[in-house]
């Protein structure tokens, strides 16, 4: 089940998982065996045989209010939740004044959000046994989910007083002290907290994060090793240091940390996976995989370092790689059922999913199947190519064997909606999304899937109540509250929108969100200097931010503010020589102001450091032509190319500079004689298909295009671009539903990308969802810019009205 509480809140909800109290009794003696046979299982940790035991009692006794509360406990622990409240309800009808039963529901709905709901049942327990501790504590943690702080800081004080010493307690007081602003108390909390229990691992480290955000980091630091002393085998505290001195600058530290944690243990298939894992986090796949494979020659039979390492290898965008790796694991047994066999076989399945070959990930996902036809992944995996094939039918049966085996996964719920819209079948979609919600109650990506359902009817209040609900229960999220921003902007309540955003910065005052999104609502109100503004604070706040810096200085050249332009990106620059995004929008203020040398000279310097970012190449273009040097470029650029045939730089300019000057015709032939000299030059197979799909001249040229789209996706299968391509090269050959899912896919990483909005506005006209269409549209064309194809987009636009 996913929550999306803080991590404060979701210590005290586990630390609430942990009250139990058991009653039990009863006339009939076999009742009373199976019941205690299945206590006993419960606390040995055997949950299976403790479901079969009670309900063999249940069975016996259907009245047994004590044998619905303990199955309760049992769905609990599995985290079948849905189940585990069914059951404690049903406890609670047969006897109210069991106290376990109540507390059991009222954690459940507290987990849900529901904290009036579970507070009621708190007070039924307090209204007969006040001085209940649990139920005290329950009461003090639902006051801290409602942020009623100071009635929580009285409860949480009133049990310490009382002789209550519970690590929980002292957890959440300095958790309502911490969300006052109060963060003296919270750290006498805290301390007072560690004295009495010294080996706490939740107060080590809850001090160890108030530290770190109070910029405490030696004190921190220390918290983090006093884990590590706490339980020195548990190599999960060593990593987590390691992720502390990583973000605090001192990478060769954590390094040192994490090699020495290898070095203790070399084929050790968990740690190596943590290893990995934490790499993959800190941005460094390259160090994962030298990770692996050395784990893979200290053990090489290993399926999961086998399985690790393609992963790794798909996240650095090297999918032959990790299909070279899986079909090598397949050798390592010869049981068609292993396990690690039907693992490689499905990850083979996505691998060829990612790079939308269906054919082959479709029988690789039926031999997992014929072997393990109850396989969850499989049937997922199954049902995602068929959905990408707009086969809607097929769809629809996968997912629902999905459901149907694992009723609280939500995101089965969530694609087979998706199937189900899919299938033009909207009420069916909607009650899916309603029983994921069922499943989780918490779940944010239920919520945001049954609110956006909702905006795209134009069901404003219905799409504000799921957002509200998400913001209820993550606060601090400044995602969740920048969908209800963007709710209320899209339904015109633009001063409600900015109130919502103006909460995103006052919670979070270093995220670039809150600034980026006021700015962006400013300038759709057409108040260019209150737009500025946010910009401004944004970024110094936050003077990392790419997305900040981008808009600041696209202001201020719109503003005509030039030398705050250069100002800012010189600074960068003095900081830092090697800020390539800092040398091209330098290049593109100085161009904006026909400072055509220095421009010149920006960009390339832009170029030197990213040969392959096809922006400083466009950019480039543009110079040479507002210069009237055209003949003089190429003429370098293919000077440079004959000396160098395989430099992709001077081709990605020579093709940039035919495409700005709309010459089609001869950007195709420099792509062409790019692919020659180098067949795996992803960024020249894709451009090259999508000027092939754009103005073809046979019937072959969208075949062709197709080819060079999935080639370019098989190189780069996460590129927004690629998929775009891929995305309206299907659309050029009429096949509109495959295309819809390719472009939103892109659009999921570039959501304010106007040609991407553009490309999936055409789509969805061509679909006849013209209210979607316009929207699409309408966002493109909203800003000032131009970009390829905005002309036929303000036409598309004027035709729907």
């Amino acid at each position: 089940m996913q929550r999306n509480h803080s991590p404060i809140v979701l210590l005290l909800l586990m630390a609430l998982a942990l009250v139990t109290a058991v009653a039990c009794g009863g006339p009939e003696e076999k009742r009373t065996k199976f019941f205690n046979r299945a206590l006993a299982l419960f606390e040995k940790g055997d949950l299976v045989k403790a479901r079969l035991e009670v309900k063999n009692a249940l069975q016996i006794d259907i009245k047994f209010a004590e044998g619905y509360q303990l199955l309760g406990e049992i769905e609990e622990k599995e985290n079948n939740f849905r189940a585990a409240f069914e059951a404690y309800s049903k406890a609670i009808q047969l006897k109210p004044e069991l106290a376990s039963a109540q507390l059991g529901a009222g954690k459940i709905l507290l987990m849900a959000g529901a904290a009036d709901k579970a507070l009621e049942r708190v007070e039924a327990v307090l209204s007969r046994e006040p001085e209940n501790s649990d139920a005290l504590f329950l009461k003090a943690s639902g006051m801290l989910v409602k942020r009623d702080l100071d009635a929580a800081v009285r409860l949480f004080e009133g049990l310490i007083a009382k002789g209550g010493q519970r690590p929980e307690y002292y957890l959440g007081l300095a958790a309502a002290h911490v969300r006052s602003q109060r963060p003296a108390p919270a750290e006498k909390a805290l301390k007072e907290g560690v004295a009495v229990h010294p080996d706490s691992l939740a107060l080590h480290l809850m001090l160890a994060r108030f530290y770190t955000e109070n910029r405490r980091v030696e004190e921190a630091e220390a918290e983090y090793r006093k884990v590590i002393q706490v339980e020195p085998g548990k190599p999960i505290h060593k990593l987590n240091l390691a992720g502390f001195l990583w973000d605090h600058g001192r990478q060769a530290a954590a390094i040192d940390l994490v090699q020495a944690l290898v070095a203790a243990d070399p084929g050790n298939e968990e740690n190596l996976e943590m290893v990995a894992r934490f790499y993959t986090s800190k941005r460094q796949p390259a160090e994962a995989v030298q990770s692996l494979e050395a784990g893979i020659k200290a053990n090489p039979r290993s399926f999961r370092l086998r399985l690790l390492l393609a992963e790794a290898q798909v996240n650095l965008n090297r999918p032959q790689q990790a299909l070279e790796i899986l079909e090598q694991s397949l050798g390592l047994s010869k049981d068609p059922a292993d396990p690690g066999i039907l693992q490689a076989k499905t990850n083979l399945a996505k691998v060829h999913l990612l790079l939308r070959q269906t054919d082959k990930g479709e029988a690789y996902v039926n031999e997992v199947l014929q072997a393990s036809p109850k396989s969850v992944e499989a049937h997922f995996v199954k049902g995602e190519i068929l959905l990408l094939r707009g086969d809607g039918g097929g769809a629809v049966s996968e997912f629902r064997a999905v459901v149907g085996e694992r009723p609280q996964f939500v995101p089965g719920y969530l694609r087979l909606a998706s199937a189900h819209m899919l299938n033009s079948e909207p009420d069916l979609a909607l009650n899916t999304l309603q029983s994921a919600l069922k499943a989780d109650p918490t779940s944010r990506d239920a919520l945001l899937a049954l609110a956006r359902f909702h905006a795209q009817r134009k069901d404003w209040a219905s799409a504000q109540e799921q957002l509200r609900r998400l913001v209820e229960l993550a606060p601090d999220d400044p995602a969740a509250r920048a969908e209800l921003g963007d709710l209320l902007a899209a339904a015109g309540r633009h001063s409600e929108a900015e109130q919502v955003y103006r909460e995103i910065v006052r919670r979070t005052p270093a995220e670039p969100l809150g600034y980026r999104k006021l700015s962006r609502l400013y300038q759709l109100q057409g108040k260019p200097k209150e737009a500025l503004r946010e910009l401004e604070e944004g970024y110094r706040m936050n003077q990392t931010s790419a997305e900040l810096l981008t808009e600041l200085i696209r202001i201020y050249v719109r503003e005509k503010k030039p030398a705050a332009a250069v100002a800012v990106c010189r600074k960068r620059i003095n900081d830092n020589p090697r800020d390539v995004l800092a040398h091209y929008l330098l290049g593109l203020v100085q161009a904006d102001q026909k400072n055509f040398p220095e421009a010149e000279e920006s960009l390339k310097q832009a170029i030197d450091m990213q040969p392959l970012w096809p922006a400083p190449h466009n950019g480039l273009a543009g110079i040479y032509l507002a210069q009237g040097r055209r003949a003089e470029a190429i003429a370098k650029l293919n000077a440079t190319i004959n000396a160098n045939p395989k430099d992709p730089a001077a081709y990605l300019s020579l093709a940039s500079l035919y495409e700005r000057d709309r010459d089609r015709r001869e950007a195709m032939t420099v792509y062409e004689r790019a692919l020659s000299e180098n067949p795996g030059f992803g960024f020249a197979a894709n451009n090259l298909a999508f000027l092939l799909s754009e103005s073809p001249e046979r019937p072959e040229d969208l075949a062709r295009a197709k080819g060079l789209a999935e080639q370019a996706l098989r190189l780069r299968p996460s590129d927004a671009a690629v998929l775009d391509t891929l995305g309206w090269v299907h659309f050029r050959m009429g096949d509109a539903i495959q295309a819809r899912m390719l472009i939103e896919q892109a659009l999921s990483s570039s959501p304010d990308s106007d040609v991407l909005n553009y490309h999936l506005g055409a789509v969805l006209a061509a679909l006849g969802q013209k209210d979607q269409a316009r929207e699409r549209l309408q966002k493109a064309l909203s800003g000032k810019e131009d970009f390829p194809g905005r002309r036929d987009a303000e036409k598309l636009l004027a035709e729907l009205g």
